[in-house]
């Protein structure tokens, strides 16, 4: 198996693991009928052009059972670690009731998933009308970071599967450090990673039973909807609210597209220009992560001289 392969089966991996509610066969199989679905989907709507559909259920077929149950071996998968006030971790997991329990709210991980368009528009979700919380209200691609996963491994899982395509992980790139997100029901730390769009026409396949809609928009239209939260009348129709990261993020996003050709570097996944341009400074693990994802799709070195005498020989 080639390195493009191997990375499309890891993808495919973590999107049926994230539909996985506990670690059962009948979750796995279940969660691989559900991405053959979606590829399906994906593939009836492009035509037949869709990412080659043999291929992908191919992979899906060949990902074992056990392969899937070893990455949920983290006694702490389906948990969320709770930070200090600061974003420092305690080092404690609690189940989601416990983290969200309004008498005592506690910090813990998020991201967001903000998929950009050359055109600066970027891709919010109107959340299932099923919903027992903020049902149809309208907000960002965002989820918890459950267990020791990464927030890279979060963000990828969440975007394909809301969005129902397959991003690869190392074009995800972070805009901001992770930021106080706090509202009325919860208290996060998200962090936002953005990521091009590789979207047909704009056109999304989503899952409904997670989403009723989804919309581009641009950053002025961010904070419109981040102003209906100051009127109780339309509170409840968008999760954004007036705070510290979404300010943020509205913010970065127009600092982003002063970068001349930045959709460019977004696409080849060039984090260093884009976060030396944001005044960010990149993690150790961050780097160590890109940089094995870059030895990986590395051409092999050409041995000059062995070439030479082969010339020489002939």
């Amino acid at each position: 198996m080639d390195t493009n392969e191997q990375k499309l089966k890891d993808s495919l991996k973590e999107i049926i693991k994230s539909l996985m509610p506990t670690n059962s066969y009948v979750d796995f199989k279940n969660a691989v009928s559900s991405v053959i679905a979606m590829y399906k989907v994906n593939k009836e709507h492009d035509g037949g052009s869709a990412v080659n559909y043999d291929k992908i259920i191919s992979l899906v077929r060949e990902i074992s059972y056990q392969s899937v149950v070893n990455k949920m071996a983290d006694k702490n998968a389906e948990k969320l670690l709770v930070l200090n006030e600061d974003g420092s971790s305690t080092g404690e997991f609690f189940e989601r009731k416990t983290v969200h329990n309004k008498k005592k709210l506690l910090w813990h991980r998020e991201v967001a998933g903000i998929v950009l368009r050359e055109n600066g528009t970027f891709a919010i979700i109107t959340r299932s009308s099923e919903k027992s919380s903020y049902p149809g209200a309208k907000g960002l691609i965002c989820g918890h970071v459950e267990g020791n996963s990464s927030c890279h491994e979060a963000v990828v899982a969440e975007c394909s599967e809301e969005v129902g395509t397959l991003f690869a992980q190392e074009k995800f790139i972070r805009l901001m450090n992770p930021t106080k997100n706090e509202r009325e029901d919860n208290k996060a730390f998200t962090t936002p990673y953005i990521v091009a769009s590789q979207l047909k026409d704009g056109v999304f396949i989503y899952q409904e039973q997670e989403v009723d809609g989804m919309e581009w928009i641009t950053v002025d239209k961010l904070r419109q909807y981040v102003s209906l939260s100051h009127n109780p009348a339309t509170a409840d129709m968008v999760i954004f609210k007036d705070n510290e990261f979404y300010r943020g993020l509205a913010d970065s996003l127009e600092l982003l597209f002063t970068l001349e050709n930045w959709h460019d570097y977004l696409a080849n996944g060039d984090y260093k220009t884009i976060h030396k341009h944001l005044g960010i400074v990149t993690p150790k693990n961050e780097v160590e992560f890109y940089e094995s994802k870059e030895k990986m799709t590395a051409k092999p070195a050409v041995n000059t001289a062995q070439n030479d005498n082969n010339k020489s020989k002939k």
